[in-house]
């Protein structure tokens, strides 16, 4: 860790886990007496932000007195920052990894991600990460992320769509770059430090296959390892009420209720719960803003930046059977159903009519 650079951040000017910082006293004591509370202080803002954040409660933990906290730390603000220079000083190393070209954009967008998500799904770097977005009024806090941790993953991004056509575009190498890793960071921080959501886990090859799509590159059929997307665990259980179901036909496309079940042209869909309620919710409408798409995701607690991967998942179970993609995008405005026609040619639309009446049919 760069300990100059960092100290206009955190007032720290040796690195925080250096012998050198207890040279003066002489005492090991003293510097163990450091460790402990900064991890003290680790363990409380995991849960807990700022303005809550105390000194006593950090003495408390940590099993030393106040008096020997402030000795070592002027002030609550001075012990977390330098706690929160602690968590980047453990994943900061893996930002700095270069990208060795290979001659394929897939296979280096690949390596560029594996490298990324080394770094982003640490347990540092997510409880680093909740302290900017629970203290999203500390302007340094919010400065010292994004100097020691976007920027340097933008930078090693951008180096590598500058090897390929398009590349020389330096604001729209940028905003890809931007966009990338805001993706890669919403993924690795889904769902709780320990216990996040599967369904939102972004792999390398994923983010590949996205980032070729934002830039209409034309050789994603040529990135190795194809990534294949896992059915959800209950997406083949059998229907709570196989008698009577609500149910809408578009084209191809059947969907019953309660729970949703999609099908295209009889085959089964193995869309997770969220992923089948927002197709069954464009599909219904026809078209579909992303204001209401993101009030979905936000009621069944996934984050609205993860919705790309989601959508991207949901397009690949359609490709994995043999359909089309069922899902128009309209830039700035957001989905429009696009409807199959069936086996028949018939892109007619049914509602109302139960799974039971609709087998006799």
């Amino acid at each position: 860790m760069n300990a100059t650079s960092l100290s206009r951040f955190t007032g720290v000017t040796v690195p925080i886990d250096s012998p050198d910082c207890d040279a003066a006293t002489g005492d090991p004591r003293s510097l163990a007496n450091r460790r402990n509370i900064l991890a003290a202080a680790r363990a409380l803002l995991r849960d807990e932000g700022y303005r809550t954040f105390s000194m006593e409660a950090v003495a408390n933990l940590s099993g030393v007195t106040r008096r020997t906290v402030y000795n070592l730390f002027p002030d609550r603000d001075a012990l977390y920052r330098a706690s929160r220079a602690e968590l980047l000083r453990e994943f900061e190393p893996l930002l700095s990894r270069e990208v060795r070209p290979c001659g394929k954009l897939g296979a280096d967008l690949e390596a560029f991600a594996r490298n990324a998500l080394a770094a982003l799904a640490t347990d540092a770097h997510r409880e680093l990460l909740g302290s900017v977005r629970r203290d999203a009024g500390m302007a340094w806090l919010t400065g010292f992320y994004h100097e020691r941790v976007e920027q340097p993953l933008c930078r090693a991004l951008e180096e590598v769509l500058m090897r390929y056509p398009g590349g020389d575009d330096a604001a729209a190498r940028a905003a890809h770059a931007t966009g990338s890793i805001a993706l890669l960071r919403a993924a690795v921080t889904e769902g709780t430090v320990n216990g996040r959501s599967a369904s939102m886990t972004l792999g390398a090859n994923e983010f590949a296959w996205i980032v070729m799509a934002r830039l209409g590159a034309s050789d994603r059929d040529a990135l190795p390892n194809r990534p294949a997307i896992e059915p959800a665990p209950d997406a083949k259980a059998a229907p709570a009420d196989p008698e009577r179901r609500p149910m809408i036909r578009r084209g191809a496309v059947t969907i019953t209720f309660d729970p949703v079940d999609v099908r295209w042209n009889g085959i089964r869909v193995p869309l997770s719960p969220l992923e089948g309620q927002l197709f069954a919710l464009v599909a219904r409408r026809g078209r579909v803003p992303w204001a209401e798409i993101d009030s979905v995701l936000d009621a069944r607690h996934a984050r609205t930046n993860t919705r790309e991967v989601l959508l991207f998942r949901l397009r690949r179970k359609f490709a994995d059977i043999g359909a089309g993609d069922p899902l128009e995008t309209v830039r700035g405005w957001g989905l429009r159903f696009r409807v199959e026609p069936d086996a028949r040619g018939s892109r007619t639309l049914w509602i109302g009519v139960s799974e039971a009446e609709d087998a006799l049919g």
